[in-house]
């Protein structure tokens, strides 16, 4: 091994972060994105509609952590690149086959990886060889149960906001407390001797299911533990950044997605006609009068929109008529297409990965909120509270898109036609980054090769294939990107207590380094530094000087840029004629004109360069 690269690897491998050390397995030359996820495809068939995917993917995603599926009940891979392996989760409901071929396979994987694994276990361990990797037995683990709360301890940081934490009475699987292990949640057993319901030893933790989730009434899955708590164990400790799925150069992401659910139906008969328009020419006047926001319309699965008659033939004619409208995307329903039921939109986006590596973070990954609204009185779609949802969805901290779904059968009605239009324009609003579903797709593509590798303390170096892409730190607190030190950025945004930082498309590498910064601004300053605060424009190739930017423009109708300037007579040019800038609480504006047809240039100066 060269010098060089030994060098690399120790100073990855010792690198510490504030608060906690970050351990990476030997060869490790970037952050790890993976955690290793055991299933039992005897009880789940699809690990994509299991537990994890559908209750801890949502946290793993905002942690740029992404599943790889191993079936512990099928052979066990022994290839595994265990540099890009932050950790092991597991949740299972009984015994698996063969636990202590399971346990070997885990204890060999920790010693290839030269670092002790952290391993969250939820529900059942999987067999007595996995239990004593805990440290305890679990063959003598079941309790009965009287159902008394005075009888359970937890820890405060557990408890969920939804629900109080309760325990039904029965049978509960609740195990000594192992040596030295510290207590999550205990139990007073008949004995009168404290049994676990979660313990955290070494890096590995156990957590009961019994304090992880509930049903309520309806059958919904309640978390009753907090999901960050569980899975931030799963994760490098400290202020780091991963790939972000929500924001673009420093403003909320839009989707806006037209299901054709009432595809063919028809609304209430007028003067002009005694059946009333159909469903489908309601929705194309509406994508044709969104002035070509990106709309992405899900086709269903192949065959869904043919029918007999002419109806069936309208119907198919008005879906090519509103996909050739500018602005509309077609999305199929079917392989890598939008699965959706009405209340949680799904997105699968791009061709099914070959191999787990190969995928990428997906949106049913994410908790995605559909923005269906309420309905009430004058609003019968929930559509105009939809939109004053897409108003309020930036706060506190962004994870996930907004993402508006407006049914065909929604367009029915007067006021469900008025609350449609009124929502699309705050999803594809100037506050927000439109983009249609295959755009997204593309963003989530790049975060997939995306690599971070730790070069010192609250510095990194990013590796990417180029193109539009975001960094998110949680839990910045006062820190705030060092500009002096940082490369292949255009800037930073706040977002309540996490940093955003937005790349330059046209660099394939990046420095990232914080610093702490006084005045909580999003990035640090030396006279004549200018960081990007947002932008609706695309913007690339940015090169800074000693007190001037210069940034080309792209493929964009007319927009805005909002800009961070350490200069008090700041001047903005596009290609060399001198435009106006406007100063208010919130940085400096510049508006740009279109550049769809040709690229501009903008150049900023800061006014120190007299």
């Amino acid at each position: 091994m060269p010098l060089f690269r030994l060098c690399l690897g120790l100073l990855a491998a010792m690198v510490t972060l504030p608060g906690a050390a970050l351990a990476l397995c030997d060869g490790a030359d970037a952050l790890p994105d993976h955690v290793i996820a055991l299933v039992d495809r005897r009880a789940e068939p699809d690990p994509a509609a299991g537990r994890i995917a559908t209750l801890a993917g949502p946290t793993l995603a905002r942690l740029g952590l992404t599943p790889l599926y191993i079936d512990a009940a099928a052979s066990l891979p022994d290839d595994l690149d265990m540099t890009r392996i932050a950790g092991v989760l597991s949740w299972f409901d009984g015994p698996v086959p063969r636990p202590d071929v399971l346990a070997e396979w885990m204890n060999a994987n920790e010693a290839a990886c030269g670092a002790a694994l952290p391993t969250l276990v939820l529900g059942d361990a999987g067999g007595p060889a996995l239990w004593q990797r805990l440290g305890t037995d679990g063959r003598r683990a079941t309790i009965l149960h009287d159902g008394a709360a005075r009888s359970l301890t937890v820890q405060a940081r557990w408890l969920g906001a939804d629900a109080p934490l309760s325990v039904p009475p029965g049978p509960v699987d609740a195990p000594r407390l192992p040596p030295g292990a510290t207590p999550l949640a205990t139990l007073r057993g008949p004995d009168g001797l404290p049994r676990a319901l979660g313990f955290e030893t070494g890096t590995r933790t156990w957590v009961s299911d019994r304090i992880v989730r509930a049903a309520d009434g309806r059958g919904a899955l309640l978390w009753l533990a907090d999901p960050d708590s569980l899975f931030s164990r799963l994760a490098p400790a400290g202020p780091h950044p991963v790939p972000d799925l929500s924001v673009a150069q420093g403003r909320r992401i839009g989707l806006a997605i037209l299901d054709p659910d009432g595809w063919t139906r028809r609304g209430a008969a007028t003067g002009l006609s005694s059946l009333g328009q159909p469903a489908h020419d309601l929705a194309a006047d509406w994508a044709a009068a969104a002035n070509g926001a990106p709309l992405s319309f899900a086709w269903p699965a192949p065959g869904a929109l043919q029918a007999d008659g002419p109806a069936g033939s309208a119907a198919q004619e008005a879906a090519g008529t509103l996909s050739a409208l500018p602005g509309v995307w077609t999305l199929p329903l079917s392989e890598g297409g939008w699965l959706g039921d009405p209340d949680t939109p799904r997105l699968r986006v791009g061709s099914p990965a070959t191999t787990p590596w190969d995928a990428p973070p997906r949106l049913d990954a994410l908790e995605v909120r559909p923005l269906a609204g309420p309905p009430g009185f004058a609003d019968p779609t929930g559509l105009h509270t939809r939109a004053a949802t897409v108003t309020d969805t930036a706060a506190p901290t962004p994870v996930a898109p907004d993402v508006l779904l407006v049914r065909a059968s929604d367009f029915l009605t007067f006021p469900g036609r008025s609350g449609a239009s009124s929502a699309l324009a705050q999803t594809t609003g100037p506050e927000r980054t439109p983009m249609d579903a295959t755009s997204y797709g593309e963003w989530l593509q790049t975060t997939r090769d995306t690599r971070i590798l730790p070069e010192g303390p609250l510095r990194w170096r990013v590796t990417r294939p180029g193109g539009p892409g975001t960094l998110r730190i949680d839990d910045a607190g006062t820190l705030a990107l060092d500009l002096s030190d940082s490369t292949g950025v255009l800037g930073a945004r706040r977002f309540g207590a996490s940093l955003f930082l937005a790349l330059d498309p046209a660099s394939t590498g990046a420095v990232i380094s914080l610093a702490e910064s006084r005045d909580s601004a999003a990035a640090r300053f030396t006279p004549g530094d200018i960081s990007l605060i947002e932008a609706g424009p695309r913007l690339s190739d940015l090169r800074r000087t000693a007190c001037a930017v210069v940034v080309t423009i792209s493929g964009s109708a007319p927009g805005s840029t909002r800009w961070s300037i350490a200069g008090e007579a700041p001047r903005a040019r596009i290609d060399g004629a001198p435009v106006p800038m406007e100063r208010d609480e919130n940085g400096w504006q510049v508006d740009v004109p279109d550049s769809r047809a040709a690229p501009v240039t903008l150049e900023i100066d800061a006014g120190c360069a007299e």
